[in-house]
This record gives structure tokens, sequence and C-alpha cells, in this order.
């Protein structure tokens, strides 16, 4: 994360991600949006070339069907993500120090891969196996004054997951489990 992203998102509570990440991680609801435009589009689509829109008389099922409900998925799965970005406080008095050496130790135990360690930030993915229900998750650890704020979303390096079966919670209450732990 850069500077920047990491002061907008200790300012906002909640995780900034950028290009790829971001596109990644919202991937499910556009494609439940893109699914929900077809109709309207090709409505749209004989009404400029034909002059009018003939519709059968099943079109209400269909409509109803092809279009509200994958928008109204879209809709709900956008504020799911969207809360998914929240960040969790923890509070604390230690030094970041030993907070980064705790969350070390725990990634190590955990088989967690460090992807950046600076006295802002700390970034740590895990590797599941196959079975598992999960890609991978990536987990954010922010310092901000006496408060630590932590985050666990579905890897956004990998491919787009609409489940962790429960990792993503997991991962957090260990993350403030090591940290409560040590004052």
């Amino acid at each position: 994360m850069t500077p920047a992203e990491i002061s907008r998102s200790l300012e906002q509570k909640k995780l900034v991600l950028s290009g790829w990440a971001w596109f990644t991680h919202f991937e499910p609801v556009f494609g439940l949006a893109f699914i929900a435009s077809l109709m309207p589009f090709f409505a749209a689509y004989d009404l400029l070339t034909v002059g009018e829109v003939t519709l059968p008389d099943s079109v209400t099922r269909v409509f109803l069907f092809a279009t509200v409900t994958p928008a109204t998925a879209a809709f709900f799965l956008l504020i799911h993500r969207n809360r998914e970005l929240r960040l969790t406080k923890v509070n604390t008095e230690k030094n970041w120090r030993e907070i980064t050496l705790a969350i070390l130790r725990l990634a190590e135990n955990n088989n967690w891969q460090v992807r950046n360690n600076t006295k802002k930030c700390i970034i740590l993915r895990t590797h599941p196996r196959f079975w598992s229900g999960s890609w991978g998750e990536r987990i954010t650890i922010l310092l901000e004054k006496d408060n630590i704020w932590v985050n666990s979303i579905c890897d956004p390096e990998k491919r787009a997951s609409l489940v962790s079966m429960g990792r993503n919670r997991q991962n957090i209450e260990l993350c403030k489990k090591v940290i409560g732990h040590l004052g």
C-alpha cells in the first residue's frame, strides 16, 4: 500500500483498494450488473433498429428473472463487498515493534506470507489448500497512534471469491487475540 492509500484507509476507517485489486474485489458485482443490463440493452436495440419493441406474453416473468433478480443481487452484493472493507479497531498500548514481532510470529505459525512490512502497515497473504473453499485471504494491519486497525478480505491478487468460509473473520480474531495478549 502506498502512504496515500494508508492515510485514506485510516481516515475512512475502510481499506482502500486501487487498480486491479479494486476491480477483482468488486468483480462479482460487475458480473451481475452485466447480466441485468442485457435485457434492457436488447430492448433498446429493437427500438432503434425495428422502431418498436415487441414482447411475448411471458416477458414479465423473463424480465423479472433476467433483469430484476441479478440487479437486486448486485445491489446487495455491492453493500456486502463494501462492508468487507471496513477496518476493525484493536486498542493497545504496545509499540509498533512489539506488535510487528507478534504478528510476524503469528504469520509464521499459520504459514502466512508477509507481503509488506513497514512502520505503518503489514500485509499478509494466506495460501489455503485447494479443498479449503477459499483462494486465499489478504490480511492488512495498519497503525494509527494508539490504535491498530485490522482487515481481512479474499485476496484481490487471486480470483474473485464470494466467500472465504469464515476465514476472514477468523483471521481478524486471531490478530486481535495476538495484539490483545500483548498488553
